[in-house]
């Protein structure tokens, strides 16, 4: 991995904490925290947090977001938006040392992508089609999946996503889509608004965010057996996190490790939800209390990598002219 300076509109805070150090627990704040700006030269922190972005294509301010890696963990996909007439927006992949930024769609509102984990399929929303799609690594092949759907996450075995109710607000269900027999199914889950549904790697457990008790917590519920079951039991349904409060708040966008062991996720303390102002928490995924990650706001979008040494994430500040610009960054989990 390098990291290079890069002159950024963004503004970084000085405090972090960088995993595996920081393995104490820590209670996860629901309310604003205060942090002092600073902008350090060189913004990456060789050799345990990566600054991904740092290639010349991305001097301009635009929002990088939700990234995804490829099967092999050589390769990230993300969204771009570029506030610049003159720049890229689209679906952008690059190599994992930073290398080789490449608009693969320059589709713009291509959002949340997921690469599927057998193959070169990568799912994600477009807004133009005002649905869900699957778009091809080679940039010419697509297929259209559906008009509610949205936010997926694929099943292990590269067959079914799980994926969100894209077309109301307060979201009551999730849908499976088989993408090879072209078939969907509703899952009722429960009252709340329930969002970022994440496939285990084990592909018995669907781990999601709900805000069902008051606040945003992380919940795990388990995977229909039959094609049949249109409903989970709530009993079924095991919650992880405790936050407590303002019900646009709270803990958000699990994300599995490889093992299946924990989970990564988002403790948002925005005005809402949409507002991507969180710190990064790991807890264990039988329970127990969430360990702080990194001490800095404006994290968001968090994605294991496949062989569980690195999390990737977005990290995004107000630059001086006012516009929200973000990068994707590399925070090492284990050597």
């Amino acid at each position: 991995m390098r990291s290079v300076p890069r002159v950024v509109m963004l503004l970084l805070v000085s405090s972090v904490m960088l995993a595996p150090s920081c393995m104490m627990p820590l209670p996860c704040p629901c309310g604003p925290t205060i942090h002092q700006p600073t902008r350090p030269g060189n913004i990456a922190r060789p050799p345990d947090l990566v600054l991904l972005t740092h290639n010349p294509m991305f001097e301009t301010v635009a929002r990088n977001m939700h990234p995804s890696w490829s099967r092999n963990g050589h390769e990230l996909v993300f969204e771009r938006v570029s506030y610049s007439s003159e720049g890229d927006s689209g679906l952008c992949v690059i190599q994992v040392d930073g290398s080789q930024p490449t608009i693969l769609w320059p589709i713009e509102h291509t959002t949340e992508p997921a690469w599927a984990p057998n193959g070169d399929w990568i799912a994600c929303r477009v807004d133009s089609k005002d649905g869900l799609m699957l778009l091809h690594r080679d940039g010419q092949r697509s297929q259209y999946l559906g008009k509610r759907f949205g936010n997926a996450s694929w099943s292990p075995d590269g067959q079914r996503l799980v994926c969100e109710n894209a077309l109301v607000y307060t979201n009551h269900y999730f849908y499976f889509v088989d993408w090879l027999k072209g078939s969907e199914q509703s899952l009722l889950i429960g009252p709340g608004d329930n969002r970022d549904p994440a496939w285990s790697p084990d592909g018995h457990r669907i781990a999601f965010s709900s805000n069902r008790d008051g606040a945003y917590n992380i919940y795990i519920m388990p995977v229909p057996e039959t094609q049949d079951q249109v409903e989970v039991d709530n009993s079924q349904i095991i919650q992880l996190t405790y936050a407590t409060g303002d019900p646009q708040k709270g803990m958000i966008q699990p994300t599995w490790s490889p093992d299946g062991k924990q989970i990564a996720f988002v403790c948002n303390s925005g005005l809402s939800t949409l507002s991507k102002e969180g710190n990064l928490y790991v807890v264990d995924a039988a329970g127990g209390e969430p360990t702080l990650l990194l001490d800095t706001k404006w994290c968001y979008d968090p994605a294991w990598s496949p062989d569980g040494s690195w999390l990737a994430f977005s990290y995004g500040a107000r630059s001086p002219t006012g516009l929200l610009g973000s990068d994707i960054y590399l925070l090492r989990m284990k050597r």
